[in-house]
């Protein structure tokens, strides 16, 4: 469960360093109309490690983003997707022609626009600490600290004279996140295509599930209290329903992401 957390809180990070400074939308740190680039993200953390290389395209406040991602928990390898446009961000494996959609706007702890809200406030205190060379691109190197969840990350970029972060090198607790970009061009011509998701991909509404998933959760609460409280008149072992809320858990996880899979 803990690798499983890590990776989460890793994604997010990576999430964050992509739309790193949101203002008027999610890319105003993107000072070119459109981009492509390609990004290579290697965490280090204890005695595991992990490297996730992405092609990167950006055009009018859109960004699709192409990863073969290998799962620290289960091993499997995904051909991972991910597309935001000024209306959702859409993520989905291209291999199982499945995934998830979330509103920009949603209040969800794993949206991405969170993170750049606090990102911000962190990133206009940054301290400019020297200038450096990274792959031949002469940068300012700028450093901040920022929570993030309840997370404190230790931040170093390096941005390029338009002010693009060429490299960024994150530090929580024991692990190292550093994020490098390679083969920037800017001001090309990229499909519209790019930044929809093809028409044959089921996705599940984050939103909508986690918000029955919470209205769900609340009932099982007041009938497992009911259940002890009963439990406890009828002079029962305390520990009766003590797998209640697990086994309550599965099923409910299980029976939202089938309902909201599109057919």
């Amino acid at each position: 469960m803990k690798r499983f957390v890590c990776f989460e809180i890793v994604f997010l990070f990576i999430f964050s360093v992509l739309f790193i400074a949101a203002t008027d939308n999610l890319f105003s740190h993107i000072p070119y109309k459109s981009a492509q680039w390609k990004s290579k993200t290697t965490v280090q953390g204890n005695a595991e490690s992990m490297i996730i290389e992405q092609k990167v395209f950006y055009k009018n406040g859109k960004m699709r983003t192409e990863a073969e991602i290998k799962n620290p928990v289960s091993g499997e390898k995904q051909n991972t997707v991910t597309i935001v446009d000024d209306k959702f961000i859409y993520s989905y494996d291209k291999n199982k022609n499945q995934g998830t959609k979330m509103s920009i706007n949603s209040e969800g702890p794993m949206n991405p626009e969170k993170q750049n809200i606090e990102m911000l406030k962190c990133r206009k205190n940054a301290i400019k600490k020297g200038n450096e060379k990274v792959n031949d691109i002469q940068c300012i190197i700028y450093e901040y600290n920022c929570m993030i969840n309840n997370v404190n990350f230790s931040i170093i970029e390096w941005r390029n004279k338009d002010g693009f972060p060429v490299k960024t090198v994150s530090k929580y607790q024991n692990m190292i996140t550093t994020v490098e970009t390679f083969d920037l061009k800017t001001n090309v011509t990229l499909s519209d295509l790019l930044f929809k998701p093809e028409t044959d991909i089921k996705f599940m509404d984050m939103e909508k599930m986690m918000g029955e998933m919470k209205g769900l959760k609340n009932k099982s609460d007041v009938q497992n209290k009911k259940n002890k409280i009963e439990a406890v008149q009828e002079k029962n072992n305390d520990n009766t329903n003590s797998s209640e809320d697990d086994v309550d858990a599965g099923e409910m996880m299980q029976n939202m992401m089938k309902k909201y899979m599109n057919k």
